[in-house]
C-alpha cells in the first residue's frame, strides 16, 4: 500500500492589533467635526430665527444629526483607541475576534471566508457551513446588509479589519492557508480514526 504523503507544514498564525494611529486620528476627526458642525448648525439657525425658542428648536433640528454621527464614530474610534491585547488572531484551529461576541469560529465549521464590504469598511466575511452553526452568530438584519450579503460583499460574520495594523490582502491570504491546512488535517484525522474503526471491527468469517 502507498503510504500517504506528509501533511505539509502548518501556515504560521496571525495575530493582530488595533492601530492607535488610525483609531486617533478616527477620533481626533469625528470630535473636531462634530464641535464645528454642532457650531456651524447654531450659527445657521439664525437664519431662520433670531431668538427664543424657534431658534433653540432649529439649533436643535440641525445639531442633533451631526452630534449623532460624529459620536458614533467617536466612539467607535475611541474603544479601538484604548483596547489592549490582540483584536483578531488567526491561528490553526480557527478565527478568534477578541471584539465580538461569540469571539470564536473552528475552521470546520466554515463553507467559506474572504474579503467583503460593509458600510464602505473592509471586512474579514465568513460563511458557515450550517445554518445551525449560523444561529450562535450575530446576524446581518438593516436592509443595506442584507442587500450586501445577498450580493456577496458580506458574510454571515464579518470582522472589522479598518483600524487593525494590516493590510487586508494579507490578512486573506493567512486565513485561506490556514482554514485550506485545518480541513485538510481535519480529513485526514477522520479517515484515520475510519480506519482503526475498520481494522478492529470482527470479518465475517470471525463472527
Amino acid at each position: 500500500m502507498t503510504p500517504r504523503p506528509a501533511l505539509p507544514p502548518a501556515p504560521a498564525p496571525l495575530t493582530l492589533y488595533v492601530s492607535k494611529v488610525r483609531t486617533g486620528l478616527v477620533l481626533f476627526a469625528a470630535v473636531g467635526g462634530g464641535l464645528h458642525g454642532i457650531f456651524g448648525a447654531y450659527y445657521a439657525s439664525f437664519l431662520f430665527a433670531r431668538e427664543g425658542p424657534a431658534h433653540t428648536l432649529f439649533t436643535v433640528m440641525f445639531a442633533a444629526p451631526i452630534a449623532l454621527l460624529a459620536g458614533t464614530f467617536a466612539w467607535d474610534a475611541a474603544r479601538g483607541f484604548f483596547w489592549r491585547g490582540p483584536a483578531l488572531e488567526l491561528d490553526h484551529d480557527g478565527i478568534t475576534d477578541h471584539r465580538a461576541e461569540p469571539p470564536f469560529v473552528a475552521w470546520t465549521d466554515t463553507r467559506e471566508v474572504f474579503l467583503g464590504r460593509q458600510n464602505t469598511r473592509l471586512v474579514l466575511s465568513v460563511n458557515f457551513r450550517t445554518d445551525a452553526i449560523a444561529a450562535d452568530y450575530p446576524r446581518l438584519l438593516s436592509p443595506f446588509a442584507i442587500v450586501r450579503k445577498f450580493f456577496g460583499m458580506a458574510g454571515q460574520w464579518n470582522l472589522r479589519l479598518g483600524y487593525l495594523a494590516c493590510k487586508p490582502r494579507e490578512v486573506i491570504a493567512a486565513a485561506e492557508a490556514l482554514r485550506r491546512h485545518a480541513l485538510v488535517a481535519d480529513a485526514r484525522a477522520r479517515n484515520q480514526a475510519t480506519s482503526v474503526v475498520r481494522a478492529g471491527s470482527p470479518s465475517p468469517v470471525e463472527r
